[in-house]
């Protein structure tokens, strides 16, 4: 895989030319996935505003795979706990639905 050209921070605003983009965090099969959200205030209000990029964050007939990471004192059972890389517990399918509901809050495209 390519390496980004730089990371996008969650909150983060992308002011583009006529549009204004906001970085949405949206872990699910990745800890660090973002969709992108067409924010309204522009000035130029364009056409298409409230519109979400969720590359494959949202689908409409199935979910993406949760990410889990391996449990360090598994003994070859069902992980007890999932862990980042650098060994801090997480809760991926908890990120999941929360971001979830993140998204739902958002303006109405």
């Amino acid at each position: 895989p390519a390496d980004p050209d730089r990371e996008i921070v969650p909150g983060e605003l992308l002011d583009l030319p006529g549009r204004r983009l906001r970085a949405i965090w949206t872990p699910g099969h990745t800890p660090g996935h973002v969709c992108l959200h067409l924010e309204e205030e522009h000035p130029a209000q364009l056409p298409g505003h409230g519109r979400l990029f969720s590359g494959d964050h949202l689908l409409p007939e199935i979910t993406p795979h949760i990410g889990l990471y391996e449990d360090p004192d598994d003994n070859g059972g069902p992980p007890a706990r999932a862990y980042s890389s650098v060994g801090e517990v997480t809760d991926p399918l908890g990120d999941y639905l929360a971001s979830l509901e993140r998204v739902a809050r958002l303006a109405p495209a």
